[in-house]
Order: C-alpha cells, then structure tokens, then sequence
C-alpha cells in the first residue's frame, strides 16, 4: 500500500480459540456470497473521510485450534479514523456475514 495518502494502517487477525474441548471450528457458507459481502462491507468503509484502503479476508472450512479464521487490513491518514473503522469493520463482519460456525470437539 504504497500511497502518499497513508499515515498508518491498522490490522486485525482473529484465531481459533482453544476453548476447553474444543480442536477446530467448522464454517459453512457459500463462497460467491460471502466474498460478495466482504467486498461490499470494504468498499462502503472505503468512502470513509481519510480512508484509503479496506482489505477483509474470511477463511472457510475447517480450521484447527490456533488457525486464521479472518484478517482486517486498514489504511487511512490518521490514527483515528484508521482505529475506528477497523473496529466498524470487525463489527460489520460479525453482524452482516451469516456464517454458520459448528464447534468440533475432542
């Protein structure tokens, strides 16, 4: 992200917990759909004053204990807005991304 505009970028990573008895998670939805509703939620949170750039990945499928389930990525010019919309964006994920998650345990 190369861009004279940028002040500071700003990441989430969410992980599988290790919750007692819990070896993996398992999550379910239709590819096309929930890339469709990433790239929906980035580009709105894009339109932001001061924002550059909003990347969101969302991996899929069964992940063990300790794996990446979802990485946010935020560009902006000022620590504010950047920390902000970071949080939006997790938030908007959570709220608007119906993924179906089962719990696989030992």
């Amino acid at each position: 992200m190369s861009d004279p505009r940028i002040g500071g970028i700003a990441t989430f990573t969410g992980f599988v917990r290790g919750d007692p008895g819990v070896i993996a998670v398992e999550f379910d939805c239709s590819d096309a759909f929930i890339e469709d509703k990433l790239n929906e939620i980035a580009e709105n949170l894009k339109k932001r004053e001061g924002i550059v750039d909003v990347k969101i990945e969302h991996n899929r499928g069964r992940l063990n204990v300790g794996e990446q389930i979802a990485h946010f990525v935020v560009a902006g010019a000022h620590r504010e807005e950047i920390l902000s919309t970071l949080a939006d964006a997790i938030n908007r994920v959570k709220e608007q991304v119906h993924v179906s998650m089962r719990e696989i345990r030992a």
